[in-house]
């Protein structure tokens, strides 16, 4: 089966329009009940930054894998319709969805698992990109309730929060306030003393998507499979 990529690209199915795509990804984007107002604008906005408004964009995410020594470098691109990951994780996963499937196979190889489509999950799987585990969000959110418990500084438009107690979470999570952005955390290795930095660069406008979408062509042979995307997505 060939294929017109050579990365992920999610290309919504021709009855999801651009209302309906945004409605999906604001309501996995809502917060529990008793959230701050300010809050629950924050995360809004930073749906809308990333997925909704103001497409076509790039986000780019750098730093370390989850393997001790290992790095990524991923690459999300939006516009109306179509939505492209490339090279997601230390195994640099690849997915492609037409509306009927998902489809998704690893690095250069030539074989990859065709699965159901789920416009739900997969918006899902986008947002876990921009924030793994909900690490930040969930740290940005107990800080707007309570920030008795965290120490933050401000340096170069960011505020790094983190607890202060470095026991409870041993993660600083950096965050821009205005326009809303989760930019990064860095992760300190309680045994080691070293710390890890992953940086999610904030929305870019793009004038047009990437001309490789339309000039790579590969040939990838799929099978049925019963996995997800959801098994990417590793929670605390």
């Amino acid at each position: 089966m060939k294929l017109p990529l050579a990365f992920a690209c999610l290309a919504l199915p021709a009855a999801a329009s651009a209302s309906q795509w945004a409605d999906t990804v604001l309501r996995l984007f809502k917060l529990p009940p008793g959230q701050a107002p300010a809050t629950i604008s924050f995360f809004q906005s930073t749906a809308r930054r990333a997925f909704v408004d103001d497409l076509p964009k790039r986000i780019v995410i750098d730093g370390a894998g989850s393997v001790p020594g290992s790095s990524i470098h991923t690459e999300i691109y939006v516009s109306d319709g179509l939505i492209c990951v490339e090279g997601m994780g230390t195994e640099r996963w690849n997915l492609v969805a037409d509306g009927r499937h998902i489809y998704e196979w690893k690095g250069d190889e030539r074989t990859g698992l065709r699965e159901k489509y789920d416009v739900a999950l997969l918006a899902s799987y986008l947002y876990y990109l921009i924030d793994p585990a909900g690490i930040m969000g969930s740290t940005y959110a107990e800080y707007a309730r309570d920030p008795s418990r965290f120490i933050a500084t401000k340096a170069n438009g960011l505020t790094e929060i983190a607890f202060k107690d470095s026991k409870e979470f041993p993660i600083t999570v950096l965050v821009k306030e205005s326009p809303p952005w989760l930019a990064g955390m860095r992760i300190k290795d309680p045994d080691s003393g070293k710390s890890a930095t992953t940086r999610f660069r904030e929305p870019e406008h793009i004038e047009k998507m990437p001309e490789k979408i339309g000039f790579l062509l590969r040939e990838i042979d799929f099978r049925d499979s019963d996995l997800t995307v959801k098994r990417h997505m590793a929670f605390l």
